[in-house]
This record gives structure tokens, sequence and C-alpha cells, in this order.
């Protein structure tokens, strides 16, 4: 494990789930656990969402903020009562454009692809971020979703702490 890791080892975040993940989920913890960017592309029910699961859990772990985005604000509000259920509601936050919940003190926040597009245009605003979830990647190369995505990654890709 490189150094800015601490003690944490991928298999203390993997036992965090109460079920053996695939190799392909261990290589992304690991991927995270070295600050290393990570892309999972596998097929649906596969798993992948348990990879940005481990990044939520690691940066929480290691005191860092992390950014977990979806394209919609239905997805977004799921992924805000999960987390909430499994981390406590203290510790997430909500933004969706119409809703702000716990913004300023969330270590966990759940935004949609457009309010992190935002975000994004101040980074100084959201300090100490681990990492970065784009969930449902594949909106990346959908049209109709306009070019919110595409600017997410182009911007994310530049970013001092990506």
């Amino acid at each position: 494990m490189k150094r800015g890791c601490a003690q944490l080892e991928p298999a203390d975040v993997a036992s965090a789930f109460g079920f053996p993940l695939d190799e392909f989920q261990m290589d992304a913890l690991t991927a995270l656990a070295e600050r290393r960017n990570v892309i999972v592309s596998a097929p649906t029910g596969s798993g992948k969402t348990v990879c940005g699961e481990a990044a939520v859990y690691l940066g929480s772990a290691l005191g860092k903020r992390v950014i977990y985005t979806t394209p919609l604000k239905a997805l977004s509000n799921q992924k805000y009562n999960d987390f909430c259920a499994q981390f406590g509601e203290e510790r997430v936050g909500l933004l969706t454009g119409d809703t702000s919940i716990n913004r300023e003190q969330a270590s966990i926040l759940v935004v949609t692809t457009e309010v992190y597009r935002n975000m994004l245009y101040d980074v100084e605003s959201i300090p100490d971020v681990h990492s970065v979830v784009l969930d449902e990647f594949h909106y990346m190369n959908d049209r109709d979703r306009g070019t919110v995505p595409p600017t997410c990654w182009d911007t994310l890709s530049c970013a001092d702490w990506a």
C-alpha cells in the first residue's frame, strides 16, 4: 500500500461487505487505496456498484470526503437513503439542485452529475476529497444526456485530488 493510506488495507475495507469480493472488485479497491483512478466496465448485475461503495468505505475510513454522483435525481435520492442506512444520516449529504441536505458537514456527498459539474468550477469548495464516484458512467456516450457527463470527466481528470 502506498503512503498516505495509513494502516488501512484493501482487505479491511472488503470485510465491511459481509461477502467475498470478486477479483475485479478487489483490483478496483486496491487501486483506490493506492490513490489511482479506476474505471469499472462490467455487465449489469456483476457488482460494479460495490466498487463505488468501496470508494465510499475507504474514503470514510481515511477521514476524507467522497462525492458519489448519479445522472438522475431519483438515483441520487436512493443512494442517499442507502448511505444514510449504512453510515448514519450525520455523515451523508444530498445535493440535487432542488434539495440540499447536510452539504457542509457530510463526509459522503451524493449529488447529481449536473450539481457535481457546477461544483468543479470552484474546487476549493470541496476540500479533502478522496474519491469521486461517477455511477452510471455509461451515460458518458448518451447524446440525450448532453455535455454534462463528459464535462465532469474532463474537468475531473485535471483536478489535483483526482
